[in-house]
């Protein structure tokens, strides 16, 4: 995987993470990519399949959230809580990146 432009992806990630969750201040723990994940999509998307790229933010979860145009819901789960529904494999990899930012302390 060529990692060369993960430190410029970093502000659009940035800038996307603040609109759809109203955290104006948010801001990413590093430039490093925590989660890649591609997957295919079914039904009225142009394209058969999508890249999820993943970064880490750390925010305090008593911070309210507020949804935007380009959400449906946005709110704080405890891994061990999540909601049904989520896409296969996505509570493995929180867990995952999640350990990992732990190792880094």
């Amino acid at each position: 995987m060529d990692t060369s432009n993960r430190t410029t992806a970093t502000s659009p990630t940035r800038r996307e993470a603040r609109e759809e969750s109203g955290i104006a201040d948010l801001d990413l723990l590093d430039r490093g990519l925590a989660d890649l994940d591609r997957h295919d999509l079914h039904g009225g998307f142009a394209c058969a399949a999508h890249w999820d790229v993943g970064f880490v933010a750390v925010v305090d979860p008593a911070r309210a959230t507020t949804v935007s145009d380009e959400s449906d819901d946005v709110r704080w789960f405890a891994l061990d809580a999540l909601p049904e529904g989520l896409a296969p494999g996505l509570p493995a990899r929180l867990a995952a990146v999640v350990a990992t930012v732990a190792q880094r302390d």
